[in-house]
């Protein structure tokens, strides 16, 4: 198949079809929730249809995504996967890799492309707060951080 390439663009969503060789690269652009999963479940098939065996969906130009688009980059994969080939994901957003990284489907995520791995941080975590450590369980301290417990006996 020769390089070749399809827009499509809906309010502010887009997505570009790259047909390569064996493969066809998705890239999308814009916020994607509910109301743009009929668009991505429409490119990938248009890719599909396109002739290539695998299909990339290129993330970097989208700026969020919910569980809604995850599932619709799923129900791709099992299309892609009935003709034999293969749906990954390449260049996702931080938002994106949390949610491929809490629904432990980062093997999506080509390989090379950067992302936590087993034994290391999940990037998730650095958005946390650090707590300092009590010697008393949270739930006994009071507001001034006293054990209510004891308040009558520290009188």
């Amino acid at each position: 198949m020769e390089a070749t390439a399809n827009d499509y663009s809906r309010d502010e969503i887009s997505a570009r079809l790259t047909a390569d060789g064996d493969r066809v690269v998705v890239e999308l652009t814009g916020e994607f929730d509910l109301a743009g999963v009929g668009f991505v479940s429409t490119a990938i098939v248009d890719a599909i249809s396109a002739g290539g065996r695998d299909v990339v969906v290129d993330l970097a130009g989208v700026s969020f995504m919910d569980a809604s688009t995850l599932r619709a980059v799923l129900h791709g994969r099992s299309l892609v996967a009935t003709r034999g080939g293969r749906l990954t994901v390449r260049a996702a957003r931080p938002g994106a890799r949390r949610l491929f990284e809490a629904c432990d489907l980062t093997e999506l995520i080509e390989s090379g492309d950067a992302v936590a791995t087993a034994g290391s941080p999940v990037t998730a975590l650095g958005t946390w707060v650090r707590v300092p450590n009590s010697d008393r369980p949270i739930s006994h301290l009071s507001g001034d951080g006293r054990d209510p417990r004891r308040a009558n006996s520290e009188r």
